[in-house]
């Protein structure tokens, strides 16, 4: 007796479906992992971002920066002139007009001019003038004590500068009135200008002993005194 054979479409059927299935899970399997495949390809491709700009200055920084470099206008202004009356006193006459207008810019808030040689009745005319209209003219001279000798003598001799003192005039701007003016002598005058004008006295200055100061310190000093003193009658 033959045996009975099973059809050959009863086992087709759950071939075919679990060949479906496994390609089912195959094509699940390559779709979940294909994101996080390309995910990490980006992260080895992906260039770094460049780095942010700085941050820009604040306004109050600004501001400061350009009041720090912005140079400030001067309160006053002058022109300061120099008168010589005679060759032996152009050292003198130099050494205090550069100390005088050292101490003036010193101050800060005035404006210097270094005008040229000039008598008093031009430095008059030049406060009169276009260059004086915002200016003071400060006119500077250095003067012999006449009352130690005769003077007519010391312009022509070897000078004592120990017997120099310094006349000086403050011109209003643009009318040539007389603002402020004055003589400064050294410290210690009495002691130091003595003997005659033109030869210093070799005797040690009482009160003070042997060392007599020098004059380029004493000469100096009255410089700077009388700039200080144009410096005051400008600021009140």
């Amino acid at each position: 007796m033959r045996p009975l054979s099973m059809p050959s479409g009863i086992y087709a059927r759950p071939f075919a479906a679990a060949l479906l299935y496994i390609m089912i899970l195959i094509s699940a399997a390559a779709a979940g992992a294909t994101p996080a495949v390309a995910a990490q390809s980006g992260r080895k491709s992906k260039e770094k971002p460049p780095a942010p700009p700085p941050p820009a200055e604040s306004s109050s920084r600004s501001t400061r920066s350009r009041r720090a470099t912005t140079p400030i206008p001067p309160r006053f202004n002058v022109i300061v002139v120099k008168y010589i009356p005679s060759a032996n006193l152009a050292f003198w006459t130099n050494e205090v007009y550069r100390r005088f207008v050292e101490r003036l810019r010193e101050a800060g808030d005035v404006g210097v001019v270094e005008g040229k040689e000039m008598n008093r009745k031009e430095a008059i005319n030049l406060s009169k003038s276009e260059a004086g209209q915002n200016a003071y003219v400060i006119w500077l001279q250095l003067e012999v004590d006449v009352e130690t000798g005769d003077a007519e003598k010391a312009t022509v001799t070897a000078i004592n500068p120990g017997c120099l003192f310094i006349n000086y005039i403050m011109y209003a701007p643009g009318n040539g009135k007389v603002e402020a003016q004055g003589k400064v002598y050294q410290d210690g005058y009495q002691t130091v200008c003595v003997g005659a004008p033109s030869r210093p006295s070799p005797l040690p200055i009482p009160g003070i002993g042997s060392r007599r100061p020098s004059p380029e310190y004493t000469i100096t000093k009255a410089a700077r005194d009388a700039a200080g003193r144009i410096l005051d009658a400008l600021h009140d």
